[in-house]
């Protein structure tokens, strides 16, 4: 979606899959996550006129930081030069659509990644077949560290995870080693589509592990 101003053209993103990871965690670091701290805050309101007024405000400032964000315009500009009401038309119907596509994202068998054909495969050959080494343990605690910060809603983590769980057909723990830095730079530029089905089966293997441990400690 694209908006004029001042003689120039911005791009507004409407899908997943106009939304880089990177994008996505900046966002969540700037303005995401108190932005829904605050929501939370009015949601717990008793319903009121007040309450209203604070729902508004928020809104309206949700849509000036989105659209700020990702078209780069100064958020004093945005909220002293536009129509409130059209930034708030464009950003909750850009977040409908982007709601409605989260929620209907499947786990695939494949993703094309770089035009190549990539896989989520657990990454149990960190292990080598031959035991496992003081360095292999530290890489796998390292990924129970990550996974656990990411269930606890740390987006941060979650590239590095990608790197680990997303594979190209064929490709090695070994080979992911040999070329990890470079790896977690692809990543950050997964489209968001890619990386929230890669975050709903990381959630499905927690929850699997959870109550796996759960039934044996019972």
């Amino acid at each position: 979606m694209n908006i004029n101003y001042m003689d120039r053209q911005y791009s507004i993103p409407n899908s997943l899959h106009s939304i880089t990871l990177e994008q996505w965690i900046k966002w969540k670091e700037n303005y995401g996550n108190a932005l829904d701290a605050k929501k939370k805050e009015i949601d717990l309101m008793p319903d009121s006129s007040d309450k209203d007024v604070e729902a508004f405000l928020l809104l309206s400032d949700a849509a000036c930081k989105f659209f700020s964000f990702y078209t780069g315009i100064e958020l004093e500009e945005m909220r002293t030069n536009f129509d409130v009401n059209q930034l708030i038309n464009v950003y909750t119907s850009s977040t409908s659509i982007m709601t409605d596509e989260q929620f209907e994202l499947d786990i695939e068998p494949e993703y094309i990644v770089n035009n190549s054909i990539w896989n989520i495969i657990p990454p149990i050959d960190f292990v080598p077949e031959d035991g496992l080494m003081y360095d292999s343990f530290l890489e796998l605690k390292k990924m129970v560290i990550q996974l656990k910060a990411f269930s606890e809603g740390d987006w941060n983590k979650l590239p590095a995870l990608c790197a680990m769980y997303l594979r190209k057909k064929g490709e090695t723990a070994a080979d992911i080693n040999n070329y990890l830095e470079e790896r977690h730079s692809l990543m950050q530029q997964l489209p968001l589509n890619i990386a929230f089905s890669i975050a709903k089966y990381l959630e499905v293997t927690l929850k699997v592990y959870t109550d796996t441990l759960n039934t044996k400690t019972e």
